[in-house]
């Protein structure tokens, strides 16, 4: 196993995080060979790991966890055979597991904790990653065929690009541009940049936690392999979606904003004041906790 730390550029904070490092840097990791797919169990049957002890590779099962003690919560301990060598690869392992399941199931397993073999970096090319604004203009234009009508993005909680060293703020509020209207718009929950190896048996894992209605698309393995391998895919998770339906009475944006030039990109920085005249919000009209909004969008 490498002792060079692994550079990322957000924090690990799930299950998937994990997987995701793991198919990255699992060379790194001592995992030159990954034989079987993860499963809906999200572990791997069967992988070589190098065994220094041994000067060999061996087979092992592969288990993914944020944390060891969720290993306990969804009982794999049950699962164990001690005809196995098994590892278990978590951000943190926050309940010394191994100790545990030798003093009460009579079994041992390895644990690989990521945070300490990455190193976590907030700057790309000495330039500080900050999200510099709080609104943004998302373009449904991109999505094509592919994707379901706009009224479906409120099953929906995903909204998925690609790009390099995007950074959108967690809790900022996004308006949704179809052609030159604003439709409608959501809050955004979280945002994460991933990387998506040329990996069928990630690839396979990564599908099945983002198909429809996750999020807005349902691809087979190959279209996956085709839109997104070896490329940074932006994930951004919404919530209170809306939509303005009214279109007899809405402007267009350049009616709007006249100043204001729309890009054919992903997403598109606005400030408060541009976010609030293509809402139709006027601050003098703000109540508390209600909106009253301009009938030339409603």
């Amino acid at each position: 196993m490498s002792n060079v730390k692994m550079k990322i550029y957000s924090p690990v904070l799930s299950s998937l995080d994990v997987i995701v490092l793991f198919a990255k840097f699992h060379e790194q990791l001592g995992f030159p060979f990954i034989e079987y797919s993860v499963h809906d169990k999200m572990f791997i049957k069967k992988a070589k790991h190098w065994n220094k002890s041994k000067n060999q590779y061996e087979e092992v099962t592969v288990d993914f966890e944020y944390l060891s003690s969720d290993y306990l919560l969804h009982n794999r301990q049950i699962s164990m055979s001690r005809n196995k060598k098994h590892i278990l690869v978590c951000w943190e392992d926050d309940c010394k597991l191994n100790i545990y399941l030798q003093e009460n199931y009579k079994n041992d397993i390895q644990i690989i904790e990521l945070k300490n073999h990455v190193e976590f970096v907030n700057n790309i090319g000495g330039e500080e990653l900050k999200p510099e604004y709080k609104y943004y203009l998302i373009n449904y234009d991109l999505a094509g065929d592919d994707y379901k009508s706009y009224v479906d993005w409120k099953n929906s909680r995903l909204f998925r690009f690609k790009g390099d060293h995007i950074l959108i703020g967690n809790g900022s509020k996004a308006l949704i541009k179809d052609g030159d209207y604003i439709i409608g718009g959501f809050d955004i929950v979280r945002h994460e940049n991933i990387w998506i190896p040329n990996d069928r048996n990630f690839i396979e894992s990564y599908k099945r936690l983002t198909d429809y209605p996750v999020g807005l698309v349902f691809l087979d393995c190959d279209e996956v392999i085709e839109k997104y391998a070896n490329q940074n895919v932006n994930h951004i998770f919404y919530s209170n979606f809306f939509e303005l339906n009214n279109k007899k009475l809405r402007k267009t944006i350049k009616e709007i904003l006249p100043n204001f030039e729309t890009s054919d990109c992903a997403v598109q920085a606005l400030t408060e004041e541009e976010y609030n005249k293509l809402l139709g919000i006027d601050k003098k009209c703000i109540s508390k906790n209600n909106y009253y909004l301009d009938s030339q969008i409603l």
